[in-house]
């Protein structure tokens, strides 16, 4: 459950944004930050798709309503997921942007699914599909770059040049789309996810990776991961075993973690 501020909260870091423009579409990600009266430490995370017409620079917020909502005629479907929808149907959506998310298969501590990073880039793809008619969910990228996790049973990786490339053929086969988005929920995937998305744009091709980040949040599996888990799968949360980790901050053990690994 998300604590909103009182009219006796103390605000922190209102308004911190981050924008990813994606042709005619803008994805932004707001953090909130506040203490409230008990001097507990609440963040917030809201996101936003906009929308303009190509060559025109005023972005439209598409919860204004249909007088101003440029897709109020689009097709609507039940789904939005692109394994469920027919040819015919995809190929009635005006200019479709395809949204992947890219997650993982890895430990997530004693308590959380290997699958957290998957689900949580899932959520945020169904999120942007319900806010922008333009938008299909392609299938989960389900198993990328984890080496790091090798040391735990349950944990399957295929490297990040066979991640990066997996991801240059399928934004190079989405063809009819008008551009693709890359959603990552695991930071294992930075560096191919930047690096294919860097080739492909070399090759005149519109697509944009965004990976929601909360600033001065917790690494792995912590309160962050698990706060989300148990809104979008509370039945896959075992919090009985859940238990304080390295709580070393990530910059100071990147590099071994880059070099060692992780061990159960």
């Amino acid at each position: 459950m998300w604590h909103y501020p009182s009219r006796t909260s103390v605000v922190h870091g209102l308004d911190r944004c981050r924008s990813n423009d994606l042709g005619a579409l803008r994805i932004t990600t707001r953090f909130h930050r506040w203490q409230d009266v008990r001097g507990e430490s609440h963040t917030r995370v809201r996101g936003r798709v906009c929308c303009c017409r190509f060559g025109d620079d005023t972005y439209r917020n598409h919860s204004r309503g249909p007088e101003e909502d440029p897709q109020a005629n689009a097709v609507k479907f039940a789904t939005r997921r692109l394994r469920e929808l027919t040819s015919a149907k995809v190929s009635s959506i005006e200019r479709p942007i395809l949204a992947i998310p890219v997650g993982s298969c890895e430990q997530h501590g004693p308590h959380l699914p290997l699958g957290t990073d998957t689900i949580i880039a899932e959520a945020l793809c169904d999120a942007l599909a319900s806010l922008n008619a333009r938008i299909v969910v392609g299938p989960s990228l389900t198993m990328t770059s984890s080496g790091e996790h090798a040391g735990f049973p349950g944990t399957l990786s295929i490297g990040g040049p066979a991640t990066s490339s997996t991801i240059i053929e399928l934004v190079r086969s989405a063809d009819w789309s008008t551009g693709v988005v890359l959603v990552n929920g695991h930071g294992g995937n930075a560096s191919p996810v930047s690096g294919s998305v860097a080739i492909l744009r070399a090759e005149s091709r519109v697509v944009t990776d965004w990976w929601p980040r909360v600033d001065d949040g917790d690494a792995h599996a912590g309160h962050i991961e698990t706060s989300l888990m148990l809104h979008l799968a509370a039945d896959l949360v075992d919090m009985e075993r859940a238990e304080v980790g390295n709580t070393q901050p990530l910059r100071e053990i990147a590099d071994s973690l880059h070099s060692d690994g992780l061990r159960a």
